[in-house]
């Protein structure tokens, strides 16, 4: 059975007043039907822009947007006609953002922006009540207490977690097949991050959804998702079920990360990594990481490491393992 999306050598550069930043460098990704999938890594390394790029929503300065975004095996995403896009995202994907409070208006209730939604969503007809009926049910999916007056609030009106939940439930108004949730938590305080991602999982198996978990929650990403992909500046550095690539991290990037997370053992702050992720407006011709990579060598600043399968099931795109 194909996947229900794969993503194949997607490139996406954007035209700014300096220049060309080259961000995509050949994404390769897939997710299986009901599976759940995290993506990790550093703040401007392309996790959003692939995302927004898998529902054509790029803002009007990317160029040079290529590759291919394969739906249920047989159906390319990047040509599809506008008719047929709006149907992939009324039907079958749905992305929460990473900033509610973006993405809901301020000057219309949260009722109203829910009825839209469904409306949209559910393509026939139904009666203000009907759609009413439907927006506090769904507002009641995603435990939000007292419906009613949630749905009669502007959004300035909620905290910052409930407005969240607004958000998460009106993505669910039309994630039928996919749900993509970008940084969910990035702007809340710590119990409500781990309320909203509990809630999220909650949701993805209640309704037996494939989703895309992007998130630095690394604890949350390891526990909530089967397989997990690694980006660097626009590049898949390496994938590998969860559990194993937590624990058995391979890429020199990978390493970095994980050693970076704050240790809560008493044995003091957790490393980092050196360095700064490459301006994408000259970025190194081959390996992305080589001018932070302490075993970097003279071959991996001149070409694009190969994608290796290391062991079952785990890949990796790096010189050190195609040299073995």
């Amino acid at each position: 059975m194909p996947p229900l999306l794969e993503v194949r050598d997607l490139y996406v550069s954007y035209k700014t007043y300096k220049g060309i930043l080259k961000v995509l460098n050949g994404v390769n990704l897939y997710v299986n039907e009901g599976e759940k999938v995290g993506l990790i890594g550093e703040s401007g390394c392309g996790k959003t822009t692939t995302m927004k790029a898998i529902l054509r929503i790029l803002p009007p300065n990317a160029v040079n947007v290529r590759g291919q975004i394969i739906y249920k095996g047989s159906k390319d995403i990047m040509k599809m006609s506008k008719r047929e896009l709006m149907k992939i995202r009324r039907n079958s994907i749905s992305m929460i953002f990473q900033d509610p409070t973006a993405a809901l208006n301020p000057v219309f209730k949260v009722g109203e922006q829910m009825m839209d939604i469904i409306k949209f969503s559910y393509g026939r007809r139904m009666t203000k009540k009907e759609l009413k009926e439907e927006a506090l049910r769904l507002l009641r999916e995603v435990k939000l207490p007292d419906p009613e007056r949630v749905f009669d609030s502007y959004p300035f009106q909620l905290s910052g977690g409930m407005r969240q939940r607004v958000v998460i439930a009106m993505a669910l108004a039309s994630a039928h097949e996919l749900l993509i949730a970008d940084e969910p938590t990035t702007n809340l305080d710590v119990t409500i991050q781990d309320q909203i991602l509990k809630l999220i999982n909650e949701v993805v198996v209640k309704r037996k959804l494939s989703v895309i978990l992007i998130s630095h929650a690394l604890g949350a990403v390891r526990s909530m998702t089967d397989r997990t992909y690694v980006m660097y500046a626009g590049d898949i550095v390496e994938m590998a079920d969860s559990r194993n690539l937590f624990e058995n991290p391979l890429h020199p990037y990978t390493q970095g990360l994980l050693s970076s997370v704050p240790k809560l053992t008493g044995e003091g702050i957790g490393a980092g990594i050196k360095g700064r992720v490459p301006d994408y407006l000259n970025p190194p011709p081959g390996c992305r990481f080589a001018p932070r990579c302490d075993f970097a060598r003279s071959e991996c600043r001149k070409s694009k490491p190969p994608w290796i399968e290391v062991s079952k099931n785990h890949y990796v795109s790096c010189w050190l393992y195609a040299r073995k």
